[in-house]
């Protein structure tokens, strides 16, 4: 790559006259190394952090550097290089954030990707990504975790751990699976406790059988949800049906709490809107299944003798898309 060295006394230059306004120093690192779920390069791998704002670091993470190189190999960088990659972005940021920056490059900046390992720190890691994909907004802690001995593997061999496709109900044991060239050559074993809040529907006051919940009857709170084996139930549900059995104030309001009201029953007349924020139309029809609020059920129209599929957004009525 050739470099513009009247560019870099440009940018130097230019952050050295503002340094004396209370710049902050971004000091990149000589060497880095990087995680290994890590695909890109960002400025934010290579700078000292410390004294930067929060606004600052989150924009670094957004200025890439390069591709990440492959697991246990590095990525050698010359100071043009990271100058020039970063000079327009650096400038950016100074403008959105009002602040000033003073930039001290090494002659060379090598990033290395970790080699993959057997470490309690990387189990768990891959762990909680795992479990973060069946579900985005819960927050887990692994807890007395039991994992093989820490070890570096050689280049090229890789590691996963095999979960399941739901979360585990406390304790859980997985298999490590390590292979070489997509051959499994080692099968190791990882167990531990694991712990799972979540934001939940929660009863302000008791209510009763055969009550209809309303959306003020409930508040949203964190709660460990470890050892339920009901889902929380969704506001657009409380519609459906009424309380099948008491509960206490407090109590995390489950699926299993409602007791569900068919919204409409074949045959029943029922009234079918289609539109947008700027015109609706409506007209009756008569319903083919039944359903209940929330299900996608089907109408004949008797002017046209015509069949839709609809939303039963509430008793008796079947928005059409």
């Amino acid at each position: 790559m050739k470099f513009d060295f009247a560019k870099l006394i440009l940018i130097s230059g230019l952050l050295a006259a503002v340094s004396s306004h209370a710049g902050s120093i971004v000091s990149v690192k000589p060497a880095v190394e990087i995680d290994l779920m890590k695909s890109d390069i960002t400025l934010s791998d290579v700078v000292a952090t410390q004294g930067l704002s929060r606004t600052a670091v989150d924009r670094f993470k957004t200025i890439k550097l390069s591709d990440a190189p492959a697991a246990g190999e590095s990525r050698v960088f010359s100071k043009e290089v990271i100058a020039d990659s970063i000079e327009a972005d650096l400038l950016n940021v100074e403008r959105e954030t009002g602040e000033h920056f003073s930039i001290k490059i090494p002659s060379r900046v090598t990033v290395t990707k970790r080699k993959p390992s057997l470490g309690a720190a990387d189990l768990k890691q891959q762990l909680l990504t795992q479990f973060k994909i069946l579900c985005g907004d819960c927050q887990f802690e692994i807890s007395n975790l039991s994992a093989p001995i820490a070890a570096k593997l050689p280049a090229g061999t890789l590691w996963s751990v095999k979960t399941k496709t739901e979360l585990p109900k406390g304790s859980f044991s997985y298999p490590i699976e390590v292979s070489t060239n997509d051959v499994v050559v080692q099968t190791y074993w990882v167990s531990g406790q694991l712990s799972i809040r979540r934001s939940v529907p929660v009863a302000v006051h008791e209510i009763a059988i055969g009550e209809r919940i309303q959306p003020e009857d409930l508040v949203m709170q964190m709660k460990d949800i470890t050892f339920s084996s009901d889902a929380p139930i969704a506001l657009t549900e409380l519609a459906s049906g009424v309380v099948s059995r008491q509960i206490a104030a407090g109590q995390i309001v489950f699926r299993s709490n409602l007791r569900r009201e068919l919204a409409i029953k074949s045959g029943d007349v029922v009234k079918v809107m289609t539109g947008n924020d700027q015109w609706e139309i409506s007209l009756d029809g008569i319903a083919q299944t039944s359903g209940y609020v929330g299900d996608q059920v089907k109408v004949k129209i008797p002017k046209t003798q015509k069949l839709v599929s609809g939303l039963l957004r509430e008793k008796g009525v079947v928005e059409v898309q």
